[in-house]
């Protein structure tokens, strides 16, 4: 699953551990482009600082999952919004 980091948004505290649970592989913004689905991820602050594009639907099942083990919430999956340019956007989710 390909990833990249968008400039100047900071990174997440939970980023390596989500490179490496999720298994990303580092592309350029312009790779990501040609993806089926992409999907945004948040960080602390509440800006969108890493995008992935995965191909298959199994791979979007997968990553889905992955998030969700680590608490990880996906802001459109009870949303019927139309326009937006990613298939999931997930945060982190509430802190303990």
């Amino acid at each position: 699953m390909k990833s990249a980091i968008i400039k100047n948004k900071g990174l997440s505290n939970s980023d390596e551990l989500l490179s490496e649970v999720l298994g990303l592989v580092p592309a350029t913004p312009g790779a990501l482009e040609k993806e089926h689905i992409r999907i945004a991820v948040r960080n602390e602050y509440d800006l969108i600082y890493r995008e992935i594009g995965v191909t298959s639907l199994m791979d979007f099942l997968e990553i889905i999952n992955g998030f969700e083990e680590l608490g990880f919430i996906n802001e459109l999956a009870s949303s019927s919004e139309t326009g937006n340019p990613y298939d999931a956007i997930f945060s982190p989710g509430p802190v303990h």
